[in-house]
Order: structure tokens, then sequence, then C-alpha cells
């Protein structure tokens, strides 16, 4: 007998969190969406009472601190998210055999690869975010509860703040703008990870369940900064000035990794079996 899942999102204001509660209820699959203000998964005590109230078999965890240059100098409001707080839930989903679904980042690696980065790949990250989001896997993996753990790299999507919405801002001004073409990484569309992950909410209790672990999943294109904010622009039709930078330039606070790119195949070879896409359905 298949069990209907509970199913809890956390960080439903995200713009992850935003696009999964849209794939869910396309799905007509019933959610409860919490939001920080509805719930603090940092406040451990209601998070416990709020768990054990709802009872849920499965947790999508979209709540992040997410601000890295920010995470240079408030490394413990970030840690207390990206850390203890998934700490916490794994340590309930170890309890109840319920399933968390979490994401990470590619930014749990220092970007010297000439290839992209694979699940087996070594971290090693370069800011206090990247540190975070590694020791969240960590916490997890340790505390061995029925998980996907899925990294992934440079979210965007049409409406909130986002890189993409940025670009799409500034290519309406008459002022130059800089952005960084030292950088490598994957653009993907929030909805499209959004799309995967109720696959695999759908599937995860069939034959043909993708097996628990830690998975990377990205869109197809590789390409800079600048190469992103150049497709931005030539959409917009905008005949604004866009200069390339260095990072070294652009001077952050936080540093970043100059390859960012991941190798996401394992995890799409299994999805396309599902839904009977190619791997290049997102060029």
């Amino acid at each position: 007998m298949v069990i209907t899942p509970n199913i809890l999102l956390t960080g439903a204001n995200g713009q992850l969190g935003k696009a999964i509660a849209a794939e869910l209820l396309a799905a007509n699959m019933a959610f409860v969406a919490t939001n920080r203000d509805e719930l603090d998964i940092t406040n451990q005590a209601a998070l416990s009472a709020f768990l054990h109230q709802l009872n849920p078999t499965i947790i999508i965890n979209c709540a992040a601190y997410t601000a890295v240059d920010q995470a240079e100098t408030d490394s413990a409001s970030c840690f207390a998210v990206n850390e203890l707080a998934v700490k916490a839930l794994a340590e309930y989903c170890y309890k109840t055999e319920c399933v968390l679904i979490h994401f990470s980042t590619d930014y749990v690696f220092d970007g010297t690869s000439s290839k992209p980065y694979e699940e087996q790949d070594k971290p090693k990250p370069l800011n206090q975010y990247g540190k975070s989001k590694l020791a969240g896997e960590l916490a997890i993996q340790q505390i061995a509860c029925r998980h996907y753990i899925i990294r992934t790299s440079w979210l965007y999507s049409y409406s909130g703040k986002n890189f993409y919405t940025t670009m799409q801002k500034l290519a309406q001004g008459s002022k130059p703008v800089k952005v960084v073409n030292d950088q490598l990484g994957a653009p993907t569309h929030a909805a499209h990870l959004a799309a995967e992950v109720v696959t695999i909410i759908q599937q995860h209790q069939s034959e043909q369940a993708l097996p628990f672990g830690l998975y990377h999943y990205c869109d197809e294109q590789y390409q800079s900064w600048f190469e992103f904010a150049q497709q931005i622009f030539k959409a917009q039709q905008s005949t604004t000035e866009l200069q390339p930078i260095s990072s070294q330039e652009y001077a952050a606070a936080a540093a970043r990794p100059a390859n960012s790119c991941l190798n996401s195949q394992r995890l799409k070879q299994w999805l396309n079996t599902q839904t009977g896409q190619t791997a290049l359905r997102y060029r």
C-alpha cells in the first residue's frame, strides 16, 4: 500500500521554496509550507513542538542563510541556520524515519578543479557560507537519517531578488554595468530543480526510487557571470554597456570559487529514466 506523504516545506518564501510549492500544487500533492515568521528553524524548542504536532513523513528544507558576503562577519547566524538547525531536522528525521530533502551549494568547493565537480570530490570551501553548508551536509550524513542532499549552483528565477532580476533592472539603466568574468558555473532555474524534487518525491516509495544520499543538480550550460549577464541584456534588448571585470577588481567580502561547475549526470540519468527527458532538457 502506498501511503500519501505528509510534506513539510520550510523556507517557503525563498525562490526555491516558492518554486517547489508551485510544483507540488501542480502535482496535486498536499503540503504544509512555512516561512521564517511561522517557523524559525533555529528555535529548537519551537521547531521540535511544530514537528511533533505535524508529524511529517517528508521535510523539504529550503530554509537557508544565503547572504554570502554578510556571512563573513555574521558567521554565528549563518551556522545557526545552515548547520545547527539542519542537525535538529536530521535528528528528528532519524528518530521518526522521516525523509529529509536538503539543499547545499557549489560553494563547498574551492574552485581549483579543471573539470566539473562530482559528488565524491573532496570539499574545501573558501568562505563562511560554504563552510556552514558543508557543516550542514556532514551533520545529516553523520546522523544518517533517510536523506537526499542536493547541491546546486547559481539559482535564479524570474521574480524576487537574484542575479537574473538584478541584471534585468540594471539593463534598463544608463550607467555601465560591471560583472565578474573569471568565475565559472551553471545558472540553474529554481523551477527546474523544483520539478526534479517533485519527481523524487513521487518515486520515493516505488521500486525505482532514487537511493538516499548526496547528489549534484544544475542546468546544463556552464558559463561565467558575465556571459550570463550578456544573455539577460540581450533578451532585454538593452543598449546599456556591460563590462567584464575580474574577481579581484570586484573585491567582494567573501572569496568565491573560480570553477563552480557541478557534474550532475548521476542524478540526471536517474531522472531521465523517470521522465523520459534527455540529459539536455534545459539547454
